[in-house]
């Protein structure tokens, strides 16, 4: 049902509301930022990417690299879920981004 109050199609108002309901979170932001729902949106990213690059460490840690032959390929190290969706994400924006220029 969302949040009550919130403004539709306002990112701005709504990073502002859930930094009022969330204060806890916008408290931790170590970043200067104009307004609250700057520093909300700045902690979330935060916190985001460290839970996608500790999956991927502990995935690397706890992984043992098969026994290899000689002249066998070199097997890839594994690359953590949320890793591999972020690139995956990140790749389809960079694909949506439009090359041309539109005229004025």
């Amino acid at each position: 049902k969302g949040v009550k109050g919130t403004v539709a199609l306002s990112l701005s108002h709504t990073l502002n509301r859930a930094a009022d309901i969330c204060e806890d979170v916008t408290a931790e932001s170590k970043a200067g930022h104009r307004n609250k729902g700057e520093a909300f949106s700045s902690e979330v990213q935060r916190r985001l990417e460290d839970i996608v690059s500790t999956e991927d460490a502990e995935l690397k840690a706890a992984y043992t690299p098969p026994a290899r032959k000689k002249g066998q390929p070199r097997q890839p190290e594994p690359v953590g879920r949320l890793l591999e969706l972020a690139r995956k994400a990140f790749f389809s924006y960079v694909r949506a981004y439009p090359t041309k220029d539109k005229a004025v």
